[in-house]
């Protein structure tokens, strides 16, 4: 607060532009950290997973795993628009957007993967839930990703199948008692 009251106007550094900076500035300071962590570690599984936002938008999340000092780290390292990421113009005026299917997903990871400077044969992991987009063996994303990340198995998010099966035995009043009760619990 002292640093308001005692400089010039000019040198507050708190207009929305320069507070964007300084926070665009903590945000490479912090990936380049991650991205050097999972370097030293040698090798490190992925996580991540597609879904449409409020703007009706596919958005991509990653997350690397590695290990530090011992200790198992899972760190964020970005999002995607799917969409904005693989559009093709086909004129000057007119955009088509591309089906998000597993080969688009899986170009993107190994853009994001290769963005930071990641190796993808040190992937040993892929994690993401169970949808036909993913999994798919003939065209899913895992089966792309696999390809390149030859050093790499793929392994289906358990919390996320636990989630899907309780909410679709729902329907079965022994089921929504007592998944009430275990959230009571909790």
């Amino acid at each position: 607060m002292q640093h308001l009251s005692d400089t010039k106007a000019n040198a507050t550094y708190i207009s929305k532009t320069t507070q964007n900076e300084i926070t665009s500035c903590c945000d490479a300071v912090i990936l380049d950290y991650i991205v050097q962590q999972v370097k030293l570690a040698n090798c490190y599984p992925t996580e991540f997973d597609e879904t449409t936002d409020a703007a009706h938008v596919s958005q991509l999340s990653l997350i690397v795993c590695y290990c530090c000092n011992g200790v198992r780290r899972e760190d964020f390292v970005g999002f995607l628009d799917l969409h904005s990421s693989n559009y093709q113009l086909k004129t000057a005026d007119t955009i088509v957007e591309p089906k998000v299917k597993g080969d688009t997903i899986a170009s993107s990871v190994l853009r994001m993967l290769d963005s930071l400077d990641l190796c993808v044969n040190k992937c040993v992991g892929i994690g993401t839930d169970g949808c036909s987009i993913l999994t798919s063996q003939r065209c899913g994303e895992v089966t792309e990703l696999l390809r390149k990340a030859v050093n790499a198995i793929h392994c289906p998010c358990f919390n996320h199948a636990l989630n899907l099966s309780l909410s679709n035995c729902s329907d079965a009043k022994a089921i929504r008692n007592c998944s009430g009760v275990t959230a009571e619990v909790v």
